[in-house]
């Protein structure tokens, strides 16, 4: 039988709203500032980068990058080539942030370079906020979000990586890449301003350039395209509906990278659920496990969630949840 095509999802091409952002000052009485104008533009799916370097920023402390990494990177069973990657973070420059590229930092890097790719130059909190959760309505960051956000700004912005990219990309034939094949910048390059959207004048970041890992995994076309897809969306039925928590959003970014990879390559279509664990608990260790039983179960009932809705959006066709024994042991998807 005919697959059916995914269904329009809650209005998600919609622009992402900040009309009912708090103004910092009256748009009447704006001419005393400099405030320079910005349009928002729309996102109709999201970009989520998937290399090996990026996956390994993830995996590890950030020190462990600070003498340097080599890593033999190539599509599988093919000619595996070297890059180089090196860590330094930035002295003077205090954060609250713990310098750590957790998963949920990966995410809000992904959301800043889909927008920045849509031609988003000008970003505030709540505008990564609704495009983290693909909401397309006036939904703002409550003040965990918004903190972890502002950390996740601060820690992109205080971490320089020097990376050699030389013989990926001539594996690639990628000739004259923008910015050189041997490339040091920070991780996201913005300043902070005021800037006007929709008459509204906001703090934000004003994006000054391409984020550095973005460009290398497009020119390597190791960038993955996912649709958008709201999980409080009221298309949604009542029993499906979830609100926003950075574990879901860890969770879902996760999940949605692991099947894409299914989709698009012949990759067993199993995972393990102690690799989603290990997704959460890098959150807030890397190096120590600290996730309680109940904290895991409160995750597998997150995991089931969000798989229903994925199969309910026909994003997946199916999933089966293996248990081994007692134990909840893997996820077999039918994508």
């Amino acid at each position: 039988m005919e697959r059916q095509q995914n269904p329009d999802f809650s209005g998600l091409k919609k622009k992402l709203a900040i009309s009912e952002e708090t103004p910092l000052i009256d748009v009447s009485s704006s001419e005393q500032y400099t405030v320079l104008a910005f349009n928002l533009f729309p996102i109709t799916d999201k970009k989520m980068m998937n290399t090996k370097l990026i996956n390994e920023l993830v995996k590890k402390p950030l020190p462990d990058f600070i003498e340097g990494l080599a890593l033999n990177v190539g599509k599988p069973n093919k000619e595996k080539v070297l890059i180089t990657a090196q860590i330094n973070i930035d002295p003077n420059i205090q954060t609250v942030g713990n310098y750590e590229f957790t998963p949920y930092v990966k995410a809000v890097y992904d959301t800043i370079c889909t927008l920045f790719k849509e031609g988003n130059t000008f970003i505030t909190d709540n505008v990564i906020y609704r495009a983290l959760n693909d909401y397309s309505d006036n939904q703002n960051a409550g003040a965990e979000q918004a903190r972890m956000i502002e950390d996740a700004m601060q820690t992109l912005e205080n971490v320089k990586i020097k990376l050699d990219l030389t013989e990926h990309y001539q594996l690639n034939n990628v000739d004259d890449p923008n910015g050189g094949m041997t490339i040091e910048s920070r991780l996201l390059n913005y300043t902070r301003i005021k800037g006007k959207i929709y008459g509204r004048v906001v703090n934000g970041y004003q994006l000054t350039s391409a984020p550095i890992l973005y460009q290398y995994a497009e020119n390597v076309k190791q960038i993955q395209t996912v649709q958008l897809m709201d999980f409080s969306s009221a298309d949604l039925p009542n029993g499906l509906r979830l609100n926003s928590t950075p574990e879901r959003i860890i969770i879902k970014q996760y999940l949605m990278s692991r099947i894409e990879s299914m989709k698009h390559t012949k990759l067993p279509k199993t995972i393990l659920y102690s690799t989603i664990y290990d997704q959460i608990q890098k959150q807030y260790s890397k190096t120590e496990n600290t996730l309680t039983a109940k904290q895991m179960r409160t995750q597998r009932e997150n995991i089931e969630r969000i798989l229903k809705i994925f199969k309910h959006v026909r994003y997946i066709e199916d999933y089966e949840i293996v248990k081994k024994g007692n134990k909840y042991n893997k996820i077999i998807i039918t994508p």
